[in-house]
């Protein structure tokens, strides 16, 4: 449990007992306790995230949840869907089922259907379909929705849909220093995401999902992609994914020389003296004898 969860727990626990003063404290802690222990033994997360061979699915769950899923750029990694629970870097577990590329062959195709079914009718508490944005076959992206929402009509009605590769959109002028992406790439990309959305809508008509562009390589809009994530989970569930939030760093990406630099604070500068004050301080500095021959030898002066 992360502090934030914790601090929420707490606001909770306080506002029930503002909402119930009749209760004691010995009450209150009760509840908190029991709880809080509810919540560190709810099962791990379990997240989905679907998609064609070679669009990312992998390097998508590394960059939301900071885990280590083996990713290849050569052949398809992911050869059968099983859920595997990980661990991030803060020791955190979460169990996500990188579900194999649709249209490898047919009977790939036919075993992936089955497993789809057990998982996103269920198990799986969040998904995300990944589909990389340069690519342009959405005959095959349309097929596959058809397909799961006959399998979940549920799940995938509220599925959001996230456009990997943003970095590889044409022309390829993407800003390594600021780690955007150029003005083209912008347009182009505003332009395949309201394709996709109407692509979506002609099989999907009641779609309540989001679409989000992003990079994984480039840790480009990946806070965005965890939020449709989020909106995909049940409300029971819901605090149990967001605990796990654990993004991979944009700025790892930027010219350090483009970030804000730290504020140092330099010392602040002793007002200048006035003539006046400089002669009271050496005044106070005398002693009574030198204090005593200087005022006799103004008088005689």
């Amino acid at each position: 449990m992360n502090n934030t969860t914790e601090h929420n727990l707490n606001e909770a626990v306080r506002e029930l007992h503002e909402a119930n003063p009749h209760l004691t404290e010995s009450q209150i802690q009760q509840v908190f306790n029991k709880t809080k222990e509810k919540m560190l033994n709810e099962p791990p997360p379990f997240i989905a995230v679907i998609g064609p061979c070679g669009a990312g699915k992998s390097s998508t769950i590394n960059a939301l949840f900071k885990v280590s899923l083996p990713v290849s750029h050569t052949v398809a990694c992911t050869q059968d869907p099983i859920p595997v629970t990980v661990t991030d870097d803060r020791g955190k577990t979460i169990t996500v089922c990188d579900m194999a590329g649709f249209f490898e062959s047919d009977k790939a195709d036919v075993k992936h259907w089955n497993t789809y079914n057990d998982i996103l009718q269920n198990k799986a508490d969040g998904c995300l379909y990944i589909f990389d944005a340069p690519n342009r076959n959405l005959k095959n992206l349309q097929d596959s929705l058809r397909i799961l929402h006959e399998i979940a009509p549920d799940m995938v009605k509220r599925m959001s849909i996230g456009l990997s590769k943003y970095d590889n959109v044409h022309p390829l002028k993407w800003h390594p220093q600021a780690n955007i992406p150029s003005p083209e790439q912008i347009e182009n990309v505003t332009a395949i995401c309201d394709n996709v959305q109407r692509k979506i809508l002609e099989v999907i008509p009641d779609w309540t999902g989001h679409i989000v562009p992003f990079s994984s390589e480039k840790a480009f809009q990946i806070p965005h992609l965890f939020n449709a994530l989020l909106k995909t989970v049940t409300h029971t569930r819901k605090w149990i994914v967001a605990d796990r939030r654990n993004l991979a760093d944009f700025t790892a990406h930027v010219d350090p020389d483009l970030l804000p630099q730290p504020i140092t604070h330099s010392p602040t500068p002793e007002p200048e003296l006035s003539k006046v004050q400089r002669l009271l301080n050496e005044i106070r500095t005398l002693s009574k004898e030198e204090f005593k021959q200087i005022a006799l030898s103004i008088f005689k002066g």
